[in-house]
C-alpha cells in the first residue's frame, strides 16, 4: 500500500472514530448544564429583565428547559428540549437562543432579538 493510501485510510478511520465519540461528548456537555440558572437580559434601553432557567432531564431522557421571566409574566414554563451543539454550546429554545457554558456561568444571546444575557448557577430559584 502506498503512503498516500495509508494516510487516507488513517484519516478515514480517525474521522469515523471521532464521529462515533461525538454523541458521548455532547451528552457529557449536556449533563454539565443541568441545574438552576438566574440572571438578567441586558436590554437595549439600558435596563435589564430578570431571567431564570431550570434545565433538567425529563422522563424520556431529553433535557428540558423551563423559563421564568417575570417581566413577561412567564413562570417555570417548559419551552423546549435542550440541544447540545458541542464545545459547551447549547440551543435553549425554538426562538434561536444559543448559550455557552463557562463553569458556573451560562451566557449568550436571547432569541432572534440577540439580547445578551448572563446567568449564574444557583441552588434554588428566588422566591
Amino acid at each position: 500500500m502506498d503512503i498516500t493510501r495509508r494516510h487516507m485510510l488513517r484519516a478515514g478511520v480517525g474521522a469515523f472514530g471521532l464521529a462515533a465519540l461525538t454523541p458521548q461528548l455532547r451528552a457529557q456537555d449536556a449533563a454539565e448544564v443541568d441545574g438552576i440558572w438566574t440572571g438578567a437580559l441586558q436590554l437595549p434601553q439600558g435596563d435589564g429583565a430578570a431571567l431564570a432557567l431550570r434545565i433538567a432531564r425529563a422522563k424520556d431522557g431529553q433535557r428540558v428547559v423551563r423559563l421564568t421571566m417575570p417581566a413577561m409574566h412567564v413562570f417555570d414554563a417548559a419551552i423546549e428540549a435542550l440541544e447540545p451543539l458541542g464545545a459547551n454550546r447549547f440551543r435553549l429554545d425554538p426562538f434561536g437562543t444559543v448559550a455557552t457554558l463557562h463553569g458556573d456561568r451560562l451566557s449568550g444571546e436571547f432569541a432572534y432579538l440577540r439580547v445578551p444575557f448572563a446567568l449564574d448557577r444557583v441552588a434554588a430559584l428566588p422566591d
